[in-house]
């Protein structure tokens, strides 16, 4: 008697006469959840939802709906708690880019430019009497938008005169920048002057605010006057190719473009002020236990520290490339990528290849594109356009599943994963309870089994819960075909007799979850009891 009880994932590398027990030749839409061979349910579309053309490649939950967009664009929320402004940020065919309050009428430029330098009107130098109050002057300004965020402040006016308390400096304010910055009635210039500590160390501190419509600013106060001091010289906007977009645990964002690494101040998406740059050419970014994962071309690397300002490169023992930035997928606990020798899982601080006893490399290019992978997880399944892998799953690891997607959204509160096929439709994966399924149904052709001598199978015994199709087997004896028919509840049969072989093995279509199948050299009485 041969059983087939036990229903695992695929090897496609290893010779379907030495693979293990229940694995699979080939595992196509189906799963094991519950220990039988089931389908997986076919997308859903969900109603409700205006998806803008069919030409609609990336989504996100914005202002009670979903944002679109034709471009490949990565979403990031404000990482203000509670933001007052409801401020999304993205990066899309413009660079990177927010919407705020709510509406996606209007998007702005994420940070702003550094502004000219001031110029002077009257000045007035004060009671030149006091000599202990003798200083000289310079002054910087920064623009500050309608949403709070202060850019970096200009290059020093300069005085080469000497002044006294009480003096009088009229400040004509630089020119207003053009560009799609968020600068109306509520944008102002911060004014900052330069004072002295009595060691020596000079420093900025604020002047006073001005409103971004005035053209001129009297400074009349004493040094004692000035207050905080300026932080945002080096808080520069991202550059224009930013890619990569990713927000880390610090309530930082990171970016990349060409070999650098970019990021941002700590809950100021707007200022970027921290760069590492090195040879290797970055792909993709992810986070792992241990700091930010940058995969590159050739060799992984980590950027460790508590801070973007004290972050520092620290060496992982690997040379796995990535190969496709889209199948970067943060899996919670590890991050998996595309290599160009398989899955590769990175965890902490080391890097190992996880489909290596499943697949070799020259399997892996030809049969999966790894340079065209896309993936996404799914209820702690790695998800791609070409197969679904489970690093939980031992033997159940691999079942190939063809999934056409653009972009997606995965819903994290309720594990659910909503996507854009080319449709025109907004599609729920995997839904709970669905009633068709991808492909139509599972597609299985188990190991082969082989015995000593050749024996005939004359009965087939089937266990299997209901389905809407039920399930279509076909038994291959030393690779022929030598019987095949469809089943829609569970039972015995009889198979044709004239033949004997030594080698065996089934293939299974359908929908019907399948518990157990048993092929047998007669068909007994013991034989015929279902289950």
């Amino acid at each position: 008697m041969i059983t087939f009880d036990r229903f695992s994932g695929m090897a496609p590398s290893i010779d379907p006469y030495k693979l293990g027990n229940s694995i699979a030749q080939v595992a196509k839409n189906c799963h094991f959840d519950d220990g039988t061979l089931s389908p997986i349910p076919a997308p859903r579309v969900l109603s409700g939802h205006t998806v803008p053309t069919s030409n609609t490649r990336s989504l996100y939950p914005y202002a009670a709906d979903f944002v679109y967009s034709e471009v490949d664009t990565k979403y990031l929320e404000s990482p203000v708690s509670n933001d007052v402004w409801d401020r999304l940020y993205f990066i899309g065919a413009d660079g990177p880019r927010y919407y705020a309050n709510g509406s996606t009428v209007t998007s702005y430029a994420l940070g702003l430019p550094r502004p000219e330098v001031l110029s002077f009107g009257a000045i007035s130098t004060g009671d030149s009497s006091d000599y202990l109050a003798k200083h000289l002057r310079s002054y910087v300004v920064a623009l500050v938008d309608d949403y709070g965020h202060v850019g970096p402040t200009s290059l020093p006016a300069v005085r080469s005169e000497d002044f006294y308390e009480d003096a009088s400096v009229v400040l004509n304010m630089p020119a207003v920048p053009t560009g799609n910055y968020a600068i109306t009635g509520n944008a102002k210039w911060r004014v900052y002057r330069s004072n002295f500590s009595s060691t020596g160390i000079g420093v900025y501190q604020f002047l006073g605010d001005v409103p971004v419509g005035n053209g001129t600013f009297t400074d009349t106060l004493n040094s004692s006057d000035l207050q905080e001091a300026a932080v945002s010289e080096l808080w520069v906007a991202p550059p224009s190719g930013l890619k990569g977009f990713l927000a880390l645990s610090g309530g930082f964002f990171a970016g990349f473009e060409g070999n650098t690494v970019y990021l941002s101040e700590p809950y100021l998406p707007h200022a970027w002020p921290t760069q590492r740059s090195y040879t290797e050419t970055i792909v993709g970014l992810a986070e792992t236990s241990v700091g930010l994962l940058v995969l590159t071309t050739s060799k992984p690397y980590l950027l460790v520290g508590t801070s973007p300002a004290n972050m520092i490169r620290v060496e992982i023992e690997s040379d796995q490339a990535c190969v496709s930035a889209d199948s970067i997928v943060d899996m919670g606990d590890y991050v998996l990528y595309a290599s160009p020798d398989g899955i590769c899982i990175a965890s902490g601080n080391t890097i190992n290849l996880a489909t290596q006893d499943l697949i070799n490399k020259e399997d892996w290019n030809y049969l999966y594109t790894p340079t065209a992978l896309k993936a996404f997880s799914h209820e702690g399944r790695y998800v791609t356009n070409k197969f679904i892998f489970d690093p939980r799953g031992g033997l159940n690891a691999l079942v190939e599943s063809e999934l056409n997607f653009f972009g997606f959204y995965r819903d994290e509160e309720k594990d659910e994963v909503y996507f854009l096929d080319g449709s025109g439709d907004l599609l729920e994966y995997a839904p709970v309870g669905g009633t068709t399924y991808m492909g139509g149904g599972y597609e299985y052709l188990t190991r082969v089994e082989e015995y000593l001598a050749p024996v005939n199978m004359g009965a087939i015994r089937i266990t299997m819960a209901a389905g809407t199709v039920g399930c279509e087997f076909v038994v291959y004896a030393d690779e022929a075909e030598v019987a095949r028919g469809t089943v829609t509840e569970a039972g015995s049969f009889k198979l044709p007799a004239g033949y004997k072989a030594r080698h065996w093995q089934m293939e299974f279509k359908g929908d019907a979850p399948l518990r157990a199948v048993m092929l047998n050299t007669s068909f007994n009485k013991r034989f015929k009891k279902t289950e």
